[in-house]
């Protein structure tokens, strides 16, 4: 008698390993897929607090805002120029996909912001002070993923009394 295996012995084998390395795959890409956007999601939220924070800062001490009742009075801005208590200005906006306060870029490289739909500012008067208000959305593709393309998108919004005046 021979030992050994047989050839349909040597394929069934070799596909059931076949088959249980693909589920064992499967499994590993999908966890990779969610650790990836779980990440993304955690940097989105940090960037997004961190511009929450700096446009606090940048606003909150500023003494008007220039142009006040034309600008704080009609619809959502792109744009606000805002003047502290010497007199120099410093300006809140959105371009090319970032956001900037007096030039300085305080959004991440890492995440863009669509300037034209996901970035508004609005101003309203309560009790003398001007209250400005900022909304916008952070959007980042999932770095690194194998579903490069999908968008992860976080919107914030900031409400500030400026204390300045």
């Amino acid at each position: 008698m021979k030992k050994g295996f047989t050839l349909i012995e040597v394929v069934v084998v070799t596909g059931l390993l076949g088959i249980i390395l693909l589920t064992v795959m499967g499994v590993f890409l999908n966890s990779m897929k969610a650790t990836n956007k779980i990440k993304t999601e955690q940097r989105l939220d940090e960037v997004g607090k961190l511009v929450v924070e700096r446009i606090n800062r940048g606003i909150r001490p500023m003494a008007s805002v220039d142009g006040y009742l034309t600008v704080c009075t009609g619809a959502p801005l792109s744009t606000l120029t805002l003047v502290d208590t010497e007199g120099e200005t410093s300006t809140l906006t959105c371009i090319d996909s970032r956001i900037t306060l007096g030039g300085e870029n305080i959004s991440s490289s890492q995440v863009t912001v669509d300037c034209a739909t996901n970035f508004s500012i609005s101003c309203d008067s309560a009790d003398d002070s001007p209250v400005i208000q900022v909304n916008f959305t952070l959007i980042s593709a999932e770095a690194g993923s194998y579903d490069e393309g999908v968008l992860i998108e976080k919107s914030f919004s900031i409400e500030v009394v400026m204390r300045g005046s």
